[in-house]
Formats: C-alpha cells, sequence, structure tokens
C-alpha cells in the first residue's frame, strides 16, 4: 500500500477513535454504564486497526533505501527541511494533521481514563 494512503488511513481512523471517545466521555458524565461498556468495545476495533496500519507503515519504511527513509521519515515528523514535491507536501499536510489529531486524542483520552479509573488512571 502506498505511504500516503497508510497515512490518510491512519488520519480516518484517528477521527473515528475521536469520536468514540467522545461518546465515551458523554457515557462517563451520564453515567450510563451499558453505554460505557458498550463504547469501550466499540473502541477495541478501529484502535486494532490503527496499530495494524501504523506496523504497516513502519514496515514500507523499512523497506525503502535509507535516503527515501529518512527523507519520508522527516516528512512524517514535521521535519522537512528541503524543498517538498507535490506527493512529498500531500504527505506533510496529512502527516501535520494526525499529529494534530493525535495529540487531541490522547488528550481526551487522558481525561475519560482519569473519569474513568479515579485514582488508578495509567496517566499518573
Amino acid at each position: 500500500m502506498d505511504i500516503l494512503v497508510l497515512v490518510k488511513r491512519i488520519g480516518n481512523l484517528f477521527t473515528e477513535v475521536e469520536d468514540l471517545t467522545n461518546q465515551l466521555a458523554d457515557a462517563v458524565d451520564r453515567q450510563d454504564e451499558v453505554s460505557i461498556n458498550l463504547v469501550m468495545s466499540m473502541r477495541t476495533d478501529p484502535i486494532g486497526k490503527l496499530a495494524e496500519a501504523d506496523h504497516a507503515l513502519r514496515q514500507q519504511l523499512t523497506e525503502l533505501d535509507e535516503k527515501d527513509s529518512v527523507r519520508i521519515r522527516e516528512i512524517l515528523n514535521g521535519n522537512a527541511s528541503a524543498a517538498l514535491g507535490e506527493t512529498e507536501q500531500m504527505l506533510a499536510t496529512q502527516a501535520a494533521q494526525n499529529i494534530r489529531n493525535h495529540k487531541r486524542l490522547m488528550e481526551k483520552d487522558k481525561i475519560v481514563n482519569q473519569k474513568i479509573t479515579r485514582d488508578k488512571s495509567i496517566y499518573q
């Protein structure tokens, strides 16, 4: 699978997990145990797909020659220093969006986790 396609897929999965995390937060706020369990179960699939897509991306990066791998990693991390071609620019734009989505999702997940587990949160 093309790297740009994988990065877009990861972005879509972040959006899906974030939506489910918002639903989970709402259920926690309502103290609706049935909804909490349902939404937590629903999150499992896209989180698994996210891990698979991340693994596939990392695998593809190892299959590139070192120069291309370093260049793509720089773009994915938001550190590209040289001029970008059209496809590289699309990759950089999507990667930047993914970074923002990941940070936002982690913050939401941290809040929900702390509400559910209180003093036993994995984020403490």
